[in-house]
């Protein structure tokens, strides 16, 4: 009975770690002459960062407002606000600078 116990706790540690919560987004953007384009951000809670156009803003906290609200400052004091109102979709503030996201799925 206790190797039962043990072989189950460790493959609940093992189920658990393999989980991580890592959100991939594309986002759409619009450059000066009316083009679009896609770049992809990523919401990570597991490292408490935001990614987007290869920088990382750190200290990431839930805040209030949308249905899951979180904001980071990049180590230039560059902020980055991500908002999901529903599932899959989210608008990312960078530096007072709207853009539309989806998740993407795997």
């Amino acid at each position: 009975m206790r190797k039962l116990l043990a072989a189950t706790a460790v493959l609940l540690t093992v189920t658990t770690a393999a989980h991580a919560e890592v959100y991939p987004y594309i986002c759409k953007t619009t450059d000066e002459r009316g083009n679009t384009q896609m770049y992809t951000a990523k919401l990570d809670l597991d490292r408490n960062t935001i990614t987007w156009h290869g920088k990382v803003f750190r200290k990431l906290k839930q805040i209030d407002g949308c249905k899951a609200n979180y904001r980071a400052t990049a180590s230039d004091g560059s902020t980055a606000e991500f908002c999901a109102a529903t599932q899959g979709v989210a608008d990312l503030t960078v530096n007072g600078v709207k853009f539309e996201c989806n998740i993407i799925h795997d």
